[in-house]
C-alpha cells in the first residue's frame, strides 16, 4: 500500500512523493525504483533466488516468483510486480536474509560436535608453568638461599581453571545456569590464590552459609 504526500515546497509538475508499507520514500513508477532495480538485478543472477521464493512460504512470493516466469509479464519490470502483489524492498531483504540464515545454521550444524569438545576441553581445569618460580620449584630472594617456591610447593606447576567464558557456555548449554540469573558467578580474574575462596563459594552455594556462632 502506497502512501502519497504532497510537499509545499515540491516544485511544480512534480508528482506527489510515495512512501512504501515501511515508510521507504519511492518513486511514483515503480519502474524508476532504483534500489528494487539494483536489488533485482543482483538476486536474479542467483541460481537460489528462485528457491528463496518457492520456499518462503509467502503467498506474495509465490505470485511473483509465478509473474517472473510467465511470458505475459515479460515487459513488465520487477519493480511493478513488487509493487502490485505487495512486496516491499524491505520485504525482499528480509526473505533473503532468513533464507541465507538458514544455510548458514546448515553449513554449521555438522560442525557442531567438533566445536563443543573444544569448548569443553578450554573449560577444563589445567595445568600451567608456576607463574612465581617459572617451573624451576624453588625462588630466590636477593641474596638468601634459594628456597621452596611457596606457590606450587615445589611441584613447578599449578592447577588454574579453565576459560570462564567456556564454563559459562557449557554449564548454560547444560542447563544448569540461566541466561540471565546465573546460579553460578564465573569471575573474569581467576588467580591461583584465590582457588580457596572459589571452593568456599561452591560450597555455600550447595549447602548454605553456616549460621553465626555456630
Amino acid at each position: 500500500m502506497m502512501n502519497a504526500e504532497v510537499s509545499r515546497y515540491r516544485k511544480p509538475g512534480r508528482p506527489a512523493t510515495l512512501h512504501d508499507k515501511n515508510r521507504r520514500p519511492v518513486p511514483v513508477r515503480a519502474d524508476r525504483d532504483r534500489l528494487m532495480k539494483r536489488l533485482f538485478d543482483y538476486l536474479r543472477h542467483r541460481p537460489d533466488f528462485n528457491d528463496v521464493l518457492q520456499f518462503s512460504g509467502d503467498a506474495r512470493f509465490f505470485r511473483l516468483y509465478d509473474a517472473l516466469h510467465d511470458d505475459a509479464y515479460r515487459n513488465t519490470s520487477p519493480g511493478t510486480l513488487c509493487r502490485r502483489f505487495g512486496i516491499s524492498l524491505q520485504d525482499l531483504v528480509d526473505v533473503w536474509r532468513e533464507y541465507n540464515r538458514l544455510l548458514a545454521l546448515m553449513y554449521a550444524a555438522p560442525h557442531l560436535p567438533q566445536i563443543m569438545a573444544d569448548v569443553t576441553k578450554n573449560a577444563l581445569s589445567r595445568d600451567v608453568v608456576c607463574p612465581r618460580c617459572d617451573g624451576l620449584k624453588n625462588v630466590r630472594d636477593e641474596a638468601a638461599e634459594p628456597r621452596i617456591c611457596p606457590v606450587c610447593k615445589g611441584e613447578g606447576s599449578v592447577r588454574v581453571p579453565g576459560d570462564p567464558h567456556a564454563i559459562e557456555l557449557v554449564l548454560a548449554v547444560m542447563g544448569l545456569i540461566g541466561p540471565k540469573e546465573p546460579a553460578i558467578r564465573i569471575e573474569q580474574n581467576v588467580h591461583v590464590e584465590s582457588l580457596e575462596e572459589t571452593l568456599r563459594m561452591t560450597q555455600e552455594i550447595s549447602v548454605g552459609k553456616p549460621e553465626r556462632g555456630s
